[in-house]
């Protein structure tokens, strides 16, 4: 009996722990694909220690620097000789926006584990908060080669090109990033070449566009083409983010930004009641945010209805008291408002009419005995 006891026990701790390496796996697959409400629900079923550094990567993109302090807080107690511990202090001076201080934390972590590709990555983010883009896409190449299948450095080597007006070599990683997203998937991605040189050229962002299925890809591919001033390729590119996001009626909050991205495309083709659409979906998602308020007053403004503008440049400058675009566009309104108004559009108090009627007229001895009194008077005064 003692021996089938036993057995059991075993059995329940085989099962558990498959359940554990199950639950892990389901979270790192979530993180790798962007969902990261989903990747943390399925860690914590996992336990709260496992995947650390992917724990750690989902609290910072979900913005939870409470929870993220108190994990890496008590990680450092438990495990002071972890790298993870320490890679997760980094990444909360980084969330924090201290980016000197994470950077001292991250590479305390790099010389723990020298072959951790998220310290890496996470590097490359530090620098390019202060944009440091030089420093930083160092980072990126240093974490490609120590994650070779990983979609995520050429994607973020691809946003430093664009940020420093490298077209051509932004064209190359995102089509790389988007290649090798398509294959993690197990599929191919379309018409993207394995090493991007298909996406280079005129018709680069229309390929990656054809081929890209990461709505993250999409995303950060989508603002470098609107970037190099192709409206057209962006909103091709944004539209296929949303795509791939999910059903419209459940996409995250975080996708605001694409709609309003869409909305900048479709006014920059001269479409303004097409982005009027699109910003609405945005504040529907993000409500009151004051970009997409002021992007809703820019389009009104475009569509003639200046009052309409002025009363969501008001509520955008309402939330952000230094928005420049707001400040800069509710003064322009208000000055073709006021040119508006004529003289004769202008309301006046209404004074009453009064009609004088001119005094009667005198006869002529009543004239004549009025001088004759007035010369008397006056001669007596002056004789007094």
């Amino acid at each position: 009996m003692a021996t089938d006891a036993r057995g059991v026990d075993r059995s329940v701790d085989i099962a558990r722990s498959r359940s554990a390496e199950a639950a892990e796996a389901r979270g790192r697959r979530l993180a790798a694909a962007g969902e990261w409400s989903e990747a943390l629900r399925a860690l914590d079923a996992a336990g709260p220690w496992s995947c650390a550094e992917v724990r750690a990567a989902c609290l910072v993109e979900l913005k939870k620097s409470a929870e993220l302090f108190a994990f890496a807080h008590a990680l450092v107690d438990a495990y002071p000789q972890s790298w993870t511990a320490w890679y997760a202090v980094g990444c909360y001076y980084y969330l924090i926006g201290k980016s000197e201080f994470a950077r001292r934390y991250l590479s305390k972590a790099c010389g723990l584990e020298p072959g951790a590709g998220c310290v890496w990555l996470a590097y490359g983010h530090s620098f390019a908060a202060d944009n440091e883009h030089d420093q930083a896409m160092a980072a990126y190449f240093k974490a490609s080669q120590l994650m070779p299948g990983c979609y995520l450095p050429p994607l973020y080597v691809g946003v430093e090109c664009s940020l420093l007006n490298n077209v051509s070599m932004c064209e190359r990683f995102m089509a790389r990033a988007a290649a090798l997203y398509g294959n993690a998937e197990g599929g191919e991605a379309g018409e993207v070449g394995e090493g991007g040189e298909e996406g280079s050229g005129a018709g680069g962002w229309e390929r990656i566009a054809r081929g890209v299925t990461s709505a993250h890809v999409a995303h950060e591919a989508g603002a470098a083409a609107f970037a190099a001033g192709r409206p057209e390729a962006a909103r091709a590119l944004w539209l296929r983010a949303l795509a791939a996001a999910g059903p419209a009626d459940q996409l995250s909050p975080c996708w605001a930004a694409t709609l309003d991205a869409l909305g900048h495309a479709s006014r920059a083709l001269g479409r303004p009641d097409e982005a009027l659409r699109w910003h609405a979906r945005a504040l529907a998602l993000r409500p009151a945010r004051a970009g997409s308020l002021a992007a809703r007053g820019l389009c009104l403004a475009l569509l003639g209805r200046e009052r309409d503008a002025a009363d969501a440049l008001h509520a955008a400058l309402a939330r952000d008291p230094d928005h420049v675009v707001a400040l800069a566009l509710l003064d322009a309104i208000v000055d073709r408002l006021d040119a508006a108004l004529t003289e004769e559009e202008i309301p006046q108090f209404p004074f009453p009419a009064v009609t004088l009627a001119p005094p009667p007229e005198q006869e002529a001895s009543e004239r004549d005995l009025t001088d004759r009194e007035l010369s008397d008077m006056s001669m007596s005064m002056s004789f007094d």
